[in-house]
């Protein structure tokens, strides 16, 4: 069997308005508050510790949104086959690869997916049931890895052909 590399990294835009609007939901009170409070005839040491902490707190929320629109940029799903095991990841959430060795796989195909409807959403999603997807966009195709233990693995591919040549290459395996 041949080796296979691919790698998703295009962010959905509707993923990142999502998190950017959420952001700035919990922002907003903060910063509303903080100009409310503000009074320039005060100097900083004269002003109260209750501006003070708001101030804090408001700039802390700014570093965690950075922090969270920064992670979702650099998200990328990356999957790698060969001869005798398939590894997946979604990496920031997951720093080490998920090893799927063949021999524990009952079949391979490939599906094409909506995410919302599907798993709820992108990302790293987990359902009851033993269903696991590492989705980046809302629509697109998936390798589903379905187990011999009745869970399955679904993770977004771009090399569609190359795919379809190792699915048929398992099947003639495990033939």
């Amino acid at each position: 069997m041949r080796f296979i590399s691919d790698k998703v990294e295009e962010v959905s835009t509707t993923m990142i308005m999502f998190v950017v609007a959420s952001s700035l939901i919990g922002v907003l009170p903060v910063g509303y508050l903080l100009v409310d409070m503000y009074d320039p005839t005060v100097s900083w040491s004269e002003s109260s510790s209750d501006y003070k902490v708001l101030l804090t707190v408001f700039l802390m929320l700014l570093i965690m949104m950075g922090g969270l629109v920064i992670m979702f940029l650099k998200m990328k799903v990356e999957i790698n086959a060969n001869a005798t095991a398939i590894e997946a990841r979604m990496f920031p959430f997951m720093r080490s690869y998920r090893i799927s060795n063949l021999s524990d796989i009952q079949s391979l195909e490939i599906i094409k997916y909506d995410s919302m409807m599907k798993y709820g959403g992108v990302g790293l999603k987990k359902q009851l049931g033993g269903l696991t997807s590492y989705t980046m966009n809302t629509k697109g195709h998936t390798l589903r890895i379905k187990f011999k233990e009745k869970k399955e693995l679904h993770v977004q591919i771009t090399k569609i052909e190359d795919w379809k040549r190792y699915i048929s290459e398992f099947k003639n395996q495990s033939v």
